[in-house]
């Protein structure tokens, strides 16, 4: 994710199927595939991006059809920012 575009995927596994990205706002990113995310059994789990940076990201469950990733830069600017997401892994589980 570059500026303010949706981020770009690269899937080397995906058993969901064709999950789309957009940017809803500054720092705030969907992920949408209609009905895919089920109540209790949908994991995902945020993640440090750069330690050196203080960059993060959360991703979370929203609704049965949208996951929402935000990304910081911490501790510094605690607000949401863009164009931390490049060539960082993010990892969504559905359970049977």
């Amino acid at each position: 994710q570059t500026g303010t575009s949706a981020p770009t995927v690269t899937a080397p596994e995906n058993s969901l199927g064709a999950v789309v990205w957009a940017r809803a706002d500054t720092g705030t990113y969907t992920a949408t595939l209609t009905n895919a995310f089920v109540a209790n059994k949908t994991w995902a789990q945020g993640h440090i991006i750069s330690a050196a940076t203080g960059a993060v990201y959360d991703l979370v469950r929203t609704s049965a059809s949208v996951m929402t990733l935000t990304t910081r830069q911490m501790p510094a600017a605690p607000a949401r920012k863009d164009a931390l997401l490049a060539a960082t892994p993010v990892e969504i589980r559905v359970y049977p």
